[in-house]
């Protein structure tokens, strides 16, 4: 039975479901004419909750940045979400450990963290973007779906805080003052993943919208073509979004990324129960 948009039922409801961690089905299937407009109201009530019981915001995610996971799940566009200072853990030495708990399908994703040192214009000139941040890291994120079988649209995602669990961050690399060179950097650098020592995947940083800082550059104007969405200030972390496919993991295991082309250190995350 198709119901009828209701932002703050939604809103607590998801909010609901992420506290006690378990599955719903999809309000894409519940409301078809769900908008990405409508989620974005959705998730504006579900920060400004999280707002009030404490939570401390501290930047924002960017979701579905490498195309070639569209068709998989079924989205066409990159998604965003906020991120808060309970939900970012920066790595001593690059080595985690992270507990997998009654997390609902949970997967990693190796992604380019970059840290604003000051607002961005909104302009998006990928120049004066640079010129803002002063350091970026290689990070994961893990993330989670609450509809089973990580089937979904776009609207969910947005819905479900962008799947977002929390993101490790490893050792930076302070860009202050780069050059131009760095933004050829950015698309050409390469990771590989590895799984207990195994290589099972691999990327570049032109698999999120052709570098990491396009994929901020779009962030940016997104957030300018709509006023009620509060701009990046001085201070926050954006992730920019998975340079491999997103893996599913499970106890027992270690994942390392490995990166070329670019100064940043392996980081390495171990899974416990």
């Amino acid at each position: 039975m198709t119901q009828v948009f209701n932002p703050r039922s939604i809103a607590q409801e998801m909010l609901t479901v992420q506290r006690d961690n378990h599955q719903i089905e999809p309000f894409s299937t519940r409301l078809t004419d769900l908008t990405v407009t409508q989620a974005y109201e959705v998730a504006c009530l579900m920060h400004q909750a999280r707002i009030d019981d404490g939570w401390v915001s501290a930047g924002r995610k960017i979701g579905f940045t490498n195309a070639d996971m569209w068709e998989r799940y079924g989205v066409r566009e990159p998604i965003w979400s906020s991120m808060y200072d309970r939900t970012i853990r920066y790595v001593p030495g690059n080595q985690a450990v992270s507990h997998t708990g009654q997390l609902c399908e949970l997967k990693v994703e190796p992604e380019i963290v970059v840290h604003f040192q000051s607002a961005p214009p909104a302009s998006g000139e990928w120049a004066d973007i640079l010129a803002c941040i002063d350091w970026i890291a290689l990070g994961y994120e893990m993330v989670q779906s609450h509809f089973p079988d990580w089937t979904f649209k776009a609207v969910d995602t947005i819905i479900d805080s962008g799947l977002h669990v929390e993101l490790l961050v490893g050792q930076p690399l302070d860009i202050t003052g780069a050059g131009p060179e760095l933004l050829t950097i950015l698309e050409q650098f390469e990771v590989r993943l590895y799984l207990n020592d195994e290589q099972c995947d691999q990327g570049s940083g032109a698999n999120v919208l052709g570098s990491p800082l396009k994929a901020v550059a779009h962030l940016i104007s997104v957030i300018a073509a709509n006023p009620t969405m509060a701009p990046i200030q001085a201070g926050e972390l954006i992730t920019t979004g998975t340079l491999t496919k997103a893996w599913s993991v499970t106890p027992g295991e270690i994942w390392r990324t490995e990166v070329g082309g670019l100064d940043l250190p392996a980081l390495t995350v171990s899974f416990a129960e």
